[in-house]
């Protein structure tokens, strides 16, 4: 029987971790937009190590003004939305009229997480 992908990565896991511990990266590529999934993308930007594969560097900013963003000082879109339904069930709800301000995978800084509640909770 064929070996499976998934059977395939846990067979080199053990020597993929240990490669990407003992590697300098001294090869990193150009800024790659990150997908969570085939055509979803996360919303932030990374670098990879040539040699070994692992993300070296991230760079995050608000979809909003682009303000670049640091470890947690984001608010993910769906919990903007949810945060707008809370306060205005109806907003969103027809299919044909989508408010594409705010995108549910997309990262916000604070300030225009807020402002957007503020103003679309209205």
């Amino acid at each position: 029987m064929t070996e499976t992908i998934i059977e395939m990565k846990d067979r080199h896991a053990d020597e993929i971790g240990q490669l990407q511990t003992s590697c300098k990266h001294p090869e990193e590529s150009e800024w790659l937009e990150h997908h969570w999934a085939i055509c979803h993308s996360s919303g932030f930007s990374i670098k990879e190590c040539a040699i070994c594969g692992k993300e070296v560097d991230r760079r995050e900013g608000c979809h909003k003004c682009g303000k670049e963003m640091t470890g947690y000082d984001w608010v993910e879109g769906w919990d903007v939305l949810k945060e707008i339904r809370d306060k205005k069930p109806d907003y969103n709800r027809d299919m044909m009229n989508i408010d594409f301000d705010i995108l549910a995978n997309a990262m916000y800084c604070n300030q225009c997480s807020e402002k957007l509640i503020q103003e679309k909770s209205q």
